[in-house]
């Protein structure tokens, strides 16, 4: 009897179709959870880039109102000064 003369029965097709199935399904839940996880990586990735972001704008936005102050403080000084010198 040759080997290739030899058909699947039934049941042995059954059984490889349900092992094909949870193989199938193994492997999809080991994409799926590899996806999510890279997704959380990015999201993660994503909000720790935009908190630095925010943190960079608010220093600069610090920095110019500082600026912007200290100059009005001069300019003020400087026109009280010249008010005061020519009350005298």
């Amino acid at each position: 009897m040759n080997i290739f003369d030899i058909k699947k029965d039934d049941v042995h097709f059954k059984i490889n179709k349900y092992e094909q199935r949870i193989d199938i399904e193994k492997a999809f839940s080991h994409i799926k959870n590899n996806i999510l996880q890279k997704y959380d990586e990015r999201r993660r990735e994503k909000k720790k880039d935009n908190d630095k972001l925010i943190r960079r704008v608010q220093n600069m936005y610090d920095d110019v109102e500082n600026k912007i102050m200290s100059s009005l403080k001069k300019i003020l000084d400087i026109t009280n000064y010249d008010e005061e010198r020519e009350k005298c």
